[in-house]
């Protein structure tokens, strides 16, 4: 009788977090298009006219549950802080299109290089997984890649692209380009 009230208690306990993170991630995708900046969206739809910003729904549950609280400081497909350190806000965001009728994910860098003037650059594609990317701020400071002694200093925010539970690296700025070092496989 215990055991069936303990399962039955777990059982509406799941039940509640999967539908508290499916209306989460339903309501996010019109909040998070108002959080992006009207400028970045005229950058994004200039440099890329035929892709959308990818939408919590777009992901799998357990990105959603990680990412609750819909803010541009703190978001799984919409970042902004400086990355090339010159004094500009950049933005990093996931962007969803299809290329040769598949479904792409690119990881895109808005670097702003005057008062609302961007330079586009896509950092990476991918045709794979796209329910489990998500990409988060990754501070300064030291850094060790996977499998390897190498490790570097962050001197500025990085750009950490993560696939859920599978792997992870940091695209960083490196005075003049954007580097990449593996974190997790």
């Amino acid at each position: 009788m215990f055991k069936e009230t303990i399962a039955k208690s777990v059982l509406v306990l799941c039940l509640a977090a999967f539908l508290l993170v499916t209306t989460i991630c339903q309501a996010s995708g019109p909040q998070l298009q108002e959080l992006v900046p009207v400028e970045v969206r005229a950058a994004i739809q200039k440099s890329y006219p035929k892709s959308r910003i990818v939408e919590l729904s777009d992901l799998e549950d357990g990105v959603g549950q990680m990412f609750t609280d819909v803010s541009p400081k703190h978001n799984p497909v919409f970042l902004s802080s400086d990355f090339d350190g010159n004094g500009y806000e950049d933005y990093a965001l996931l962007l969803r299109s299809e290329k040769l009728g598949r479904p792409i994910v690119r990881l895109v860098v808005l670097l702003q290089v005057g008062k609302g003037k961007f330079k586009a650059q896509t950092l990476e594609e991918s045709q794979d997984f796209l329910e489990s990317i998500f990409i988060d701020i990754h501070l300064p400071g030291r850094v060790q890649e996977h499998d390897s002694d190498r490790a570097i200093t962050l001197k500025l925010p990085g750009i950490e692209r993560r696939f859920f539970e599978k792997s992870a690296g940091i695209f960083y700025w490196d005075k003049k380009r954007f580097q990449y070092i593996v974190t997790e496989d």
